[in-house]
């Protein structure tokens, strides 16, 4: 008897198992899907700032760079200083926005830095009755908001190609 009984019992231990396993990869596949009707249903739109340099020693302005994950849409401007204190520049973001088409929800990707979160907040009260979504890149992750990386790179070879361009029709070097 103890042998039949032991049995029965492995075979609804193991039946358990199979059943929460099953759950288990379901509830994953449900969340993956789930994330995936989220990211499709949002804008994605990565923030950050960057200073430009040209050489070293020469002090760079700093500016904000905002990219456009779909429409790879770029968008650059110059900052007095970094933070949620420059109205001039929200409003400027603001514009960007609807020149995207992005007049409904949002997801503003940004990396952990303290100035960054607070201007995307500002920029999201701002929005006023459009949802706005404020997502950051985990610290762990050097990729994670590589999106606003290419943003700030490509503006910054735009502006270096221009420099180089005045400067040859001038014949004159500019700092």
């Amino acid at each position: 008897m103890p042998s039949r009984i032991s049995r029965s019992i492995r075979d609804v231990v193991r039946a358990l198992q199979e059943e929460r396993e099953t759950i288990s990869i379901s509830v994953e596949v449900g969340m993956r899907k789930l994330q995936h009707e989220l990211d499709a249903a949002n804008a994605h739109i990565s923030a950050e700032y960057f200073v430009p340099k040209d050489a070293t020693g020469h002090k760079g302005v700093t500016a904000i760079a905002v990219r456009d994950r779909d429409t790879k849409f770029l968008a650059g401007h110059v900052v007095e200083q970094k933070g949620a204190g420059q109205q001039g520049v929200v409003s400027q973001l603001l514009k960007d926005l609807r020149k995207m088409g992005h007049h409904d929800k949002i997801v503003i990707r940004t990396d952990l830095e303290v100035s960054i979160i607070d201007f995307s907040n500002r920029l999201a009260k701002d929005r006023a009755t459009s949802k706005t979504l404020l997502d950051t890149a985990p610290r762990s992750h050097s990729t994670a908001n590589v999106d606003s990386d290419i943003a700030a790179q490509s503006i910054h070879h735009t502006c270096r190609h221009y420099v180089v361009a005045v400067q040859d029709r001038s014949q004159e070097q500019y700092d």
